[in-house]
């Protein structure tokens, strides 16, 4: 095949070429909505469990499903409307047995910073009442870091899905054209 036959493939599919190419923009641009952005703060803590020495070992708590219990607790919807702070957003993931990071985000900066204490001592006299034989918290490992901006270009991404989309549309037409479907 020559140029000419691959420039009259293509004028042939131009609508189609068109279409994809909208659709991928479309769809790259609305993906940010989904995203969150804004300022972020991280921080890493550990989980110290003192336990009472007279308990017996079926009574003893496992690092492992506290802190998988910790996480939960920080993500779940009722202890963020706890914390009355709309504007607020708190991700917590554990890294490793008793190793949990904590990532506010918000559209504040001092916000998304100065957060961090009062949730986490909220969240050490909930624990507390939860679980009263044993004593349990987070400590913060390290110092507070600063807040960070998070956001994505929905321009750019716009500009990246409308490739993705033309190129998908040039190798879908070049696909079906050697199949001859």
């Amino acid at each position: 095949m020559d140029i000419k036959e691959y420039i009259k493939i293509l004028t042939k599919n131009t609508l189609f070429i068109i279409a994809l190419t909208i659709i991928g923009a479309a769809i790259a641009f609305s993906s940010t909505r989904f995203l969150k952005s804004g300022y972020q703060n991280e921080r890493f803590y550990f989980l110290i469990i003192s336990q009472n020495e007279n308990l017996e070992n079926s009574q003893r708590l496992d690092p492992t499903n506290i802190t998988d219990t910790a996480v939960s607790i920080l993500n779940s919807p009722d202890f963020i409307n706890e914390m009355a702070i709309n504007t607020l957003s708190i991700d917590a993931k554990k890294l490793a047995p008793q190793v949990i990071k904590l990532t506010l985000t918000s559209k504040d900066p001092e916000l998304s910073k100065n957060s961090q204490d009062p949730i986490v001592d909220k969240f050490n006299r909930k624990l507390t009442s939860f679980v009263p034989a044993s004593s349990l918290k987070l400590e913060s490992v390290g110092s507070p870091n600063q807040s960070y901006q998070n956001m994505l270009n929905n321009k750019v991404l716009a500009v990246f899905g409308a490739i993705i989309g033309f190129l998908a549309s040039v190798v879908i037409i070049y696909v079906v054209r050697y199949l001859k479907l």
